[in-house]
């Protein structure tokens, strides 16, 4: 499971040549896709709440008072309240964010193969469109075939899209 702080697309290699930024834009646009993905993540921790709230709790409680020593101090009874909400906080968020980041890492893995030219493999991300063109078409740059975008089902602003380099074959000899 990744630490919340990091950067998780820079565990794509794909994603290397792009600033944080331009990364940033392309999983917010791949989780646009994907609506029901933090709902999931919701529906998880709200059930892990619920059990620790109503089942896990009371039995530790239960169990505590049957075969230990009676809780007398309030330092004792602070301490193991604070102990038992630590562990329903961690047992809620973690499974969670487990859930979360998962879903994340298939989103962007999911997007990243879309990503790809049907023709040989090589990743189309951050190329130009071509000029001239009435469709959005690229040109891979492993094969030289052109690539119509929506034949594949992509939109040319999710390919994390540069400005356009002059075309070399343009310029006079």
């Amino acid at each position: 499971m990744r630490i919340p702080v990091r950067k998780i697309y820079r565990s794509f290699p794909d994603l290397d040549a792009f600033s944080d930024a331009e990364c940033e834009r392309f999983i917010l646009q791949a989780t646009s896709q994907r609506p029901w993905m933090l709902g999931w993540a919701v529906l998880v921790g709200a059930g892990l709440a619920a059990l620790w709230l109503f089942v896990l709790i009371p039995l530790i409680v239960l169990a505590a008072d049957a075969i230990g020593p009676k809780l007398t101090s309030d330092a004792a009874l602070a301490i193991s309240g604070i102990t038992l909400t630590t562990l329903a906080v961690l047992g809620t968020l973690l499974p969670a964010m487990w859930v979360r980041d998962t879903l994340l890492i298939r989103t962007i893995r999911d997007r990243i193969a879309l990503a790809r030219c049907p023709f040989c493999g090589q990743s189309l991300l951050g190329l130009p469109l071509l000029a001239n063109s009435e469709r959005e078409t690229v040109r891979c740059p492993e094969c030289g075939r052109v690539v119509i975008l929506e034949e594949i089902g992509l939109r040319h602003a999710e390919l994390i899209p540069r400005a356009a380099a002059p075309d070399p074959s343009a310029a006079g000899g």
